[in-house]
């Protein structure tokens, strides 16, 4: 039994297919987001109404709830937020509490650092939450209306970490829905703004919160103070500590020289035989029609002729991504005269067979 980690908290299990106007059918996995927030909104709204109308009461003493068959002195709606935490927490609890009794504490970070990520990590579930159910209501809202719906791919390098701008524009709705909702239940009827307050707090704070949680550094971080450890880090694999070994000492022996950098793990995976090997073992085989794989074809012979400096990003992922490109490519590029390579190409063999006695790669121990 693990213990999630913020840095999962991202993977919700919405999955959402690309949304079209030809009427196939349509697969969403919503968790719940949608009608919890109806619920919210409807509570939100007849209390308000209450108010306005003059018939709101704020506690009802002679309301309270029944727990197996045992009158207990507490009002409903606070008995039904219990149960609520309940249902929300007692499970990473008992997760805590089971690896604590196993002994297993040490392979997250400790006792103490255990103990302090999974309160972190509910603290951090809790502002995340709100955000979440926005997008997944507004991803059912816009199927309803026959809109397209499709994720933005992530942003995994560190220099591509979201900016300012990029947050409020993604949040700006949340954000707004945020300090209205929460503006309007303090001004009407300040409990009731407490109650609300972590899903208030959660939407007002999503930028920051997005910013915050998508940088590398603040992982690095973490990982420096032993918190959010997981078995896989703390005690890895032995294939993948040898894996790690072996590159340090390639990245220690030989760096590449400047012109090659940019693009030296596309040189590797077209250039090394075993780089190659193993690269294509591990995509999918796609079949696509004759004119996807013309255009394929034609960026085949463009990285060749030019270089990889003269395709795009997405050009080049999308030639790491097909199987029969990688296996033309190692084998053209071997058998291509110089004259008909580029000069980025003929430098990058010229580095692989003259410059380096031994192919330096992680392949090669």
């Amino acid at each position: 039994m693990k213990t999630i980690s913020l840095r999962t908290l991202v993977r919700e299990p919405l999955k959402v297919k690309r949304m079209t106007r030809t009427g196939k059918p349509v697969q969403v996995t919503d968790n719940g987001k949608p009608l919890w927030m109806i619920f919210l909104l409807i509570s939100s709204i007849h209390t308000f109404r209450e108010v306005v109308s003059g018939t709101y009461v704020q506690f009802h003493s002679e309301t309270y709830t029944s727990v197996f068959g045992y009158t207990v002195e507490v009002p409903e709606a606070f008995a039904l937020f219990l149960f609520t935490l309940l249902l929300l927490f007692l499970p990473k609890v008992i997760s805590l509490v089971v690896e604590l009794k196993n002994g297993r504490a040490k392979a997250y970070g400790g006792t103490f650092r255990l103990s302090l990520s999974v309160l972190l990590e509910m603290v951090g579930s809790t502002l995340l939450a709100p955000i979440n159910m926005m997008f997944h209501a507004k991803f059912v809202l816009y199927i309803l209306l026959g809109q397209g719906v499709a994720w933005v791919p992530q942003k995994r390098e560190a220099s591509e970490a979201t900016d300012w701008r990029e947050a409020i524009i993604t949040h700006a709705t949340q954000m707004l829905f945020g300090v209205v909702w929460g503006v309007s239940a303090f001004i009407l009827v300040p409990s009731f703004f407490w109650w609300l307050s972590p899903v208030i707090a959660g939407l007002v704070l999503s930028a920051p919160l997005s910013i915050f949680l998508g940088k590398a550094s603040f992982g690095r971080r973490a990982r420096e103070l032993g918190l959010f450890l997981t078995p896989d880090e703390s005690e890895p694999p032995r294939e993948l500590e040898r894996l790690h070994q072996h590159m340090e000492e390639c990245y220690r022996l030989m760096q590449p020289i400047p012109q090659l950098r940019d693009d030296y793990g596309l040189l590797q995976a077209v250039l090394d035989p075993y780089v190659n090997a193993v690269h294509v073992s591990l995509l999918r085989q796609r079949e696509g029609s004759h004119a996807v794989r013309g255009y394929f074809v034609g960026l085949r012979k463009k990285l060749l002729a030019d270089g990889p400096g003269n395709l795009t990003h997405r050009e080049k992922m999308a030639l790491l991504l097909d199987a029969e490109s990688m296996i033309w490519l190692h084998e053209q590029l071997w058998k291509e005269p110089a004259e008909k390579l580029s000069d980025w190409w003929r430098l990058a063999m010229r580095q692989y067979n003259v410059l380096t006695a031994t192919p330096v790669t992680a392949l090669y121990r």
